[in-house]
């Protein structure tokens, strides 16, 4: 199991009083499917969860978006969960976005790794 995490807060990398959503996507480099849970959680508690799976590389379904994840410029952590060990084989790009555009860009680079 992987577990990427990024936070976003007044403070951090990711400014939240600037996030009014993002989109995700998670990328299946590998020649094994599997599974990813994405969990984003707030001051309230947890306010979005989706599972996905993603077929090998090669083929069709290799790429899964976790789209228009609404965050009402508020704090969030976000926490990506996967059932593969090995984590060259994800690829994240997370896009951040205000009133639909895009204002910044991240790669699983900048997740904490876990």
């Amino acid at each position: 199991m992987s577990v990427y995490r990024i936070s976003s807060n007044v403070n951090h990398l990711i400014s939240s009083p600037h996030v009014q959503s993002f989109d995700l996507s998670v990328h299946n480099r590998g020649t094994r499917s599997f599974e990813s849970l994405l969990e984003v959680t707030g001051p309230s508690g947890i306010f979005y969860m989706s599972l996905c799976s993603l077929a090998p590389y090669s083929g069709e379904g290799a790429t899964h978006v976790f789209r228009d994840v609404a965050t009402w410029y508020t704090p969030f952590d976000l926490k990506l969960v996967t059932n593969i060990h090995n984590t060259d084989s994800v690829a994240l790009d997370l896009e951040i976005k205000n009133w639909g555009g895009v204002v910044a860009r991240f790669s699983h680079l900048e997740f904490e790794v876990s």
